[in-house]
């Protein structure tokens, strides 16, 4: 559902240099600190937090919580099992033309059984063909196999049944996570939102396995779609759209990020916004705001994307080829007919919670003292092509929230959400849930796994510094 040529490549490549990389070095040396440890002793040393209290990290007053059929699935206390069977000769096909079927949403019929019980027959097909997908491609379009042995998938429950559920859900994706060597990226990232009031895909875990024979370990995240807007609003009518930033979008290109209502599409209310916020004076800015956006929920939403330093998310706004529009990645928009305003939801967040960034340093993003005629753009020369990015306060929504101010949301994020010494202990926890998994995986390195969940437990720390400091 992307245009056809409108997206820059800086994920591509950077995914493909960093990827090489990573599948390039093997294990880690574990001499000398002792790694790998058995599964009690690493879990006592994830709890063992310098600071904080070991509580459990319990959600914070106000949380909404989802309570529909697939709660139980998500929530369950052990990794679930996820058995395809599928020809042979169909499962190498669909691996080797990964790309192909990713970009045309062509489902492989498949016999699903979840945690033993038989499902039916389903749809299912990689994805990421805009980002790890893309970068997993050979020298000379070799097959995405040849350099990532494990792929993303997409369930679909209702392709060969119309109608048909699991647990309620129409979707279920299974992230390869070959950015995220602890697999736990994605979880703590949306937990962090969810838990700010932000609505959110869930996240759980299980094994795939394909004709009896292991491929290995994934995160299972929620498809943000229409189920799970009819499980977050009382009104899942509108508008789904992926990747979308109406401000600084032609409107030629709407039709192609709408995910729901596509039919007969309507962008009359993200027409009047976009409208609003280019005609709006300096002072008038915030009251268009509030006007069309759930600015509450915007701002909870851009805290947490700065607190967890979403390097490849919606804030990165970049440039498409005809150096006037732009937009961020990694995100979906909805237009809520409930709160008659626009409201924002996250998605693929394997590439946050570090410091590291491979991109260029900006301004913060709440800085109303850039000059948006001569340093709006920071330009980073050495990708192929180059990639220019404008500088979130020079788009005016982002620059209306500046205005408006995020004080509560950070108050509330950095002392009530992002507490680490509790998250120190969800991380034990998980890690526990995954070690036997990690073991058996044919693909996963036990060791580089450990050092992996170590350094994120480390880097909650230095993340909660950094938000701290930097209102």
């Amino acid at each position: 559902m992307i245009p056809n040529g409108s997206v820059p490549l800086l994920r591509g490549f950077f995914l493909t240099t960093v990827l090489g990389t990573v599948l390039a070095c093997g294990a880690p040396d574990a001499e000398a600190d002792g790694f790998p440890l058995d599964s009690d002793t690493f879990v006592q040393v994830l709890r063992d937090a310098p600071e904080g209290d070991l509580a459990r990290w319990e959600p914070p007053l106000g949380m909404w919580p989802v309570q529909d059929e697939a709660a139980s699935f998500f929530d369950a206390p052990y990794l679930h099992r996820i058995d395809v069977e599928i020809p042979e000769a169909s499962w190498h096909s669909l691996r080797e033309n990964a790309l192909e079927l990713d970009a045309t949403t062509t489902f492989t019929p498949v016999e699903l059984f979840i945690d033993g019980a038989p499902i039916g027959q389903v749809g299912i097909r990689p994805k990421g063909g805009q980002g790890t997908l893309k970068s997993c491609v050979g020298v000379g379009g070799e097959p995405p196999t040849k350099k990532c042995p494990k792929l993303s998938y997409k369930l679909k429950f209702s392709e060969v049944e119309a109608g048909k559920r699991f647990v309620g859900l129409k979707r279920l994706n299974l992230q390869s996570s070959i950015m995220d060597a602890s697999l736990l990226e994605e979880y703590f990232g949306f937990e962090l939102y969810r838990r700010m009031g932000v609505p959110t895909p869930r996240v759980t875990f299980g094994e795939l396995h394909v004709n009896g024979s292991l491929i290995g370990t994934f995160p299972l995240v929620e498809d943000v779609d229409r189920q799970f807007l009819k499980t977050r609003f009382r009104d899942a009518s509108g508008n789904l759209y992926k990747n979308f930033w109406p401000v600084s979008m032609d409107e030629k290109r709407w039709d192609a990020l709408l995910e729901t209502n596509d039919d007969v599409p309507d962008h009359s209310h993200l027409s009047t916004l976009k409208q609003a916020f280019e005609g709006a004076t300096e002072d008038q800015l915030t009251e268009v705001l509030e006007q069309h956006v759930h600015a509450d929920l915007f701002a909870a939403f851009v805290e947490v994307d700065r607190a967890i330093v979403h390097w490849d998310g919606p804030l990165r706004f970049r440039y498409f080829p005809n150096g006037r529009e732009y937009r961020g990645n990694n995100f979906f928009l909805y237009d809520s007919p409930e709160f008659e305003r626009v409201v924002f939801i996250p998605w693929d967040l394997d590439n946050t919670l570090s410091l590291e960034s491979p991109l260029p340093p900006m301004a913060p993003w709440n800085d109303l003292t850039v000059d948006c005629e001569s340093e709006r753009d920071v330009t980073d020369s050495e990708r192929a092509p180059p990639v220019t990015y404008r500088h979130p306060s020079c788009d005016p929504m982002v620059r209306a929230l500046a205005k408006r101010g995020t004080e509560f949301e950070h108050s509330r994020l950095v002392n009530d959400v992002f507490r680490v010494g509790e998250m120190r202990v969800e991380l034990s926890e998980k890690a526990a849930l995954l070690f036997d998994a990690i073991e058996r995986d044919p693909d996963r390195d036990l060791l580089a796994w450990q050092r992996a969940v170590e350094r994120l437990g480390h880097e909650f720390s230095a993340l909660h510094a950094a938000a701290a400091e930097h209102p």
